[in-house]
């Protein structure tokens, strides 16, 4: 066995033993067009991935806006690239994925955030 099937292994038996801290979450994959006559950007959903996340950090701030934000890490392997267009569905909200999407081929490590 080599090394990166190793380390994924160990991966899984990280989320496998962290049982309730690891929270069901769907994403989303979603496509973008941008219409350059109309300045609009359309996204249409692509797929759909159930897998389990930790919540690592929540942040709310009231500044010019309420919004919440969250980070989050889940097995990398679970899922294929993700981009700023996609969504994290966690029980009946939906999340944006914010500017920060790591991926150390492992695990990701991504910020979401909704408007309040």
């Amino acid at each position: 066995m080599g090394y990166e099937a190793l380390v994924n292994k160990y991966v899984t038996k990280a989320f496998v033993l962290v049982q309730d801290l690891a929270i069901d979450v769907v994403i989303t994959k979603n496509t973008a067009e941008f219409d350059f006559g109309s300045n609009t950007t359309t996204t249409t959903a692509e797929t759909t991935k159930a897998l389990k996340a930790v919540i690592l950090d929540i942040n709310k701030e009231s500044q010019d806006h309420n919004y919440e934000q969250k980070q989050m890490i889940f097995q990398s392997e679970d899922l294929d690239d993700l981009s700023a267009y996609d969504t994290v569905t966690i029980g009946t909200e939906v999340w944006e994925i914010g500017t920060r999407i790591n991926n150390s081929g492992y695990v990701y490590l991504v910020d979401i955030y909704k408007t309040r």
